[in-house]
């Protein structure tokens, strides 16, 4: 029996796949609050009542879709050469979230295994389940690290969803 100081194994896996699981969390929380600032975005091109783009932007069960309906509702709306620069930034907010997406994908379906290594325990993709999200993040070295990274990433682009937004509400650009 463990000493009351001493942690056991079982405490430890739980906590190394909790730490891990805070960072998947955030993560998925950063790309759902992007998503939602491109909703806001939504009903700022098209000009809809809040409500109204709401309701169409949630009826759309895949944020791929979303982001081709927001960037073909650009395209109708800002064909006039004054709103170049806003129809850009919206553009390529999408190319990179279109790029993005598929580290969103092996963050949040990653299946993750336990590795004793050098007496260390580490979280890692269960590359053995033949998963290809886990092969995404194959050879990493730093699972937890690669994640914060995607986390960054997706924090510069949400910030820039709500810098574009912000900009089309003070220009009162419909």
């Amino acid at each position: 029996m463990p000493k009351s100081n001493e942690v056991t194994l079982d405490e430890y896996e739980d906590e190394k796949l909790r730490e891990v699981a805070t960072d998947v969390g955030l993560v998925a929380m950063e790309w759902n609050s992007i998503h939602h600032r491109l909703s806001l975005i939504f009903a700022r091109v098209t000009g809809l009542d809040y409500d109204v783009a709401f309701a169409i932007w949630n009826s759309i069960r895949n944020d791929s879709t979303q982001r081709n309906m927001l960037r073909k509702a650009t395209e109708e709306v800002y064909k006039e050469k004054e709103h170049l620069k806003i129809k850009k930034k919206i553009s390529g907010l999408l190319e990179r979230l279109d790029a993005e997406s598929g580290n969103r994908n092996s963050s949040i379906h990653c299946p993750f295994a336990l590795l004793i290594e050098n007496g260390d325990l580490k979280v890692i993709p269960n590359e053995l389940s033949n998963n290809r999200l886990a092969k995404t993040f194959a050879g990493e070295p730093d699972v937890r690290s690669t994640l914060n990274q995607i986390y960054r990433e997706f924090s510069d682009l949400n910030r820039l969803a709500w810098e574009i937004f912000t900009n089309l509400s003070r220009a009162g650009i419909k």
